[in-house]
């Protein structure tokens, strides 16, 4: 038994982390099942049996991702301007280009919205808890208006133009970020 179970597990991992890969790569729209078994070495059917459909799977994969990357992230000292940029630029060095991979495709795919909105508001909170001490002592407007100017500051597309299109280095994006 305990052969046939480290076995599936085995298989599960293989399955996931080829979704993942496939699910990086292209859009959630031109994966099928099928591309998804050959690149795990299993068969269809045992996709299906282990998660019963792509949505199912799709929503696995960002999971074990959302829990990895959020836990990287909130290892920042709150409060601590410094350690809250260095953690959120790591997660977007290591999770950026695939949350605008994902981004690009809510409009159009229900189940890449739900995960992109679950995203957004992890960073919102994040946001909140981490700057708390900044925020506590404001009016309701200021610490509102205040709350969103550090989201859309800490955005993905910030990081994005900072090191994308501006072409910044990582320490400079970090300056960039703190001296906003």
């Amino acid at each position: 038994m305990k052969v046939r179970a480290e076995a599936a597990a085995t298989t599960e991992e293989q399955i996931l982390a080829a979704s993942f890969q496939l699910f990086r790569e292209q859009s959630y729209n031109q994966i099928s099942l099928e591309d998804i078994a050959v690149q795990a070495q299993v068969t269809v059917q045992t996709v299906i049996r282990r998660f019963s459909s792509k949505e199912q799977l799709f929503r696995r994969v960002c999971e074990n991702a959302l829990n990895q990357a959020i836990g990287a992230r909130d290892k920042a000292l709150v409060g601590d301007i410094n350690s809250a940029v260095e953690k959120l630029v790591d997660h977007y060095e290591k999770w950026g280009d695939l949350i605008l991979h994902f981004l690009t495709q809510a409009a159009q795919i229900s189940v890449v919205s739900q995960i992109t909105e679950i995203g957004r508001t992890s960073h919102h909170q994040w946001i909140e808890y981490t700057f708390f001490p900044f925020l506590e002592n404001l009016s309701p407007l200021l610490r509102y208006r205040r709350l969103a100017q550090l989201i859309a500051m800490t955005d993905v597309h910030s990081w994005k133009v900072f090191r994308g299109n501006l072409g910044l280095s990582r320490s400079e994006t970090e300056l960039a970020f703190i001296e906003v």
